[in-house]
């Protein structure tokens, strides 16, 4: 569907995975839902307006980015990371610049309300893809 804002969502656990696909999809957002970032990656051929990926502690998740805005014009899109205890450091959140992080259990309509601000916010500044 033309102008619908396209978000690639990568986590794991396939309840979650679900349930925010199907939570975004009625906020009107174009959602591909994987499981792991090699899929995730192979999804980067596409246009996408925004990331929610997975934090993981073995650097996967900061190639990811990196591969992730590499592949596009805008360098800057929004990135959200949904995280268990593992937290990322501030040198790591200095390098990948993630949006925001939900730290799980989080209230899923959280991440849909600031998500959807920020796609507001970069599509008034000209600054996503949509």
């Amino acid at each position: 569907m033309k102008g619908k804002r396209r978000i690639l969502l990568q986590e794991s656990e396939p309840s979650l995975r679900r349930v925010l696909e199907l939570s975004l999809v009625k906020s009107g957002l174009d959602i591909t839902a994987v499981e792991d970032y090699q899929l995730a990656q192979m999804q980067l051929q596409d246009s996408y307006d925004a990331f929610i990926i997975e934090y993981s502690p073995q650097s996967l998740c900061g190639t990811f980015i990196n591969r992730a805005r590499s592949s596009t014009s805008e360098n800057n899109f929004p990135v959200f990371l949904i995280t268990t205890t593992c937290r990322p450091g501030e040198e790591w959140r200095r390098t990948y610049k993630p949006d925001l992080v939900f730290y799980k259990p989080f209230d899923i309509r959280y991440l849909e309300r600031k998500l959807l601000e920020v796609l507001d916010e970069r599509k008034e500044s000209g600054k996503t893809n949509g």
